[in-house]
């Protein structure tokens, strides 16, 4: 069983489109787990309609906790083997799925998989780079501190990295990159350099592909050492085992 973990927030825009392109991926037995963080812009009723033509969706609500809690929320409510998350805005191809469980297969050490994708404009048509290329993606404990290759919507993980990663620090700034380097922590990070889905760009994207101040950046990086750190003293690992 595998499960799909999407946060929403007043995507009424574009998520029909990302709705309809995971449940093109899903097996019968699978999950589409949408958490919303109290949308007002007719997101709720899209949603809603879909769940109403497909049991595999199941619909969380919430208000205006940010999106490190409404992930969060979702995938702790999530019980697949593997664990994928979505943004509300992107499309996915019809094999995003099976190409990457098919990678889990092939590669029993992996325990995160990200994979590349094309950058799309709002009207889903293609921009002139892929996500590798411009955050010059691939693994490494220390790279990905510096400069994080992690974007949440391209990522899937094994169930048994939630038992250390789980639950997210509310301090960290961003989800993906601290279940990311749990991959790396493990030993477990596999890239695939092939493009997967539309990474979609817009005025209104929770994410952003722009740099934040050096301050905040240096803050945001010792932050998420000192909670790496604190987490693996509590669940029993030392700096070697990390550096493998």
């Amino acid at each position: 069983m595998n499960s799909v973990c999407m946060a929403t927030y007043n995507g009424a825009d574009y998520v029909s489109e990302q709705i309809s392109s995971i449940l093109c991926n899903l097996e019968k037995e699978d999950e589409l787990i949408v958490s919303d963080d109290g949308s007002v812009d007719g997101t709720l009723e899209i949603i809603k309609d879909f769940q109403s033509r497909d049991e595999r969706i199941r619909l969380l609500t919430g208000s205006h906790q940010g999106i490190i809690s409404n992930f969060s929320r979702a995938i702790e409510a999530s019980s697949g083997e593997f664990v994928f998350l979505s943004d509300q805005d992107d499309v996915w191809n019809n094999n995003k799925v099976s190409k990457v469980i098919r990678t889990f297969q092939e590669r029993p050490e992996a325990k995160v998989i990200v994979h590349n994708a094309r950058l799309i404009d709002s009207t889903g048509e293609r921009l002139p780079t892929t996500l590798f290329e411009l955050r010059q993606s691939k693994p490494g404990l220390i790279k990905n501190i510096i400069k994080n290759s992690y974007v949440g919507c391209c990522m899937a993980f094994r169930r048994s990295v939630l038992a250390k990663a789980m639950p997210i620090p509310t301090k960290v700034a961003m989800h993906d990159w601290w279940i990311g380097l749990w991959g790396e922590i493990e030993r477990g990070s596999v890239f695939i350099n092939e493009e997967l889905m539309g990474y979609r760009r817009h005025e209104t994207n929770a994410s952003s592909l722009s740099h934040s101040s050096v301050g905040i950046m240096i803050s945001n990086r010792f932050t998420i050492i000192t909670e790496l750190l604190v987490r693996m003293a509590q669940v029993g690992l030392g700096l070697k085992d990390a550096e493998g």
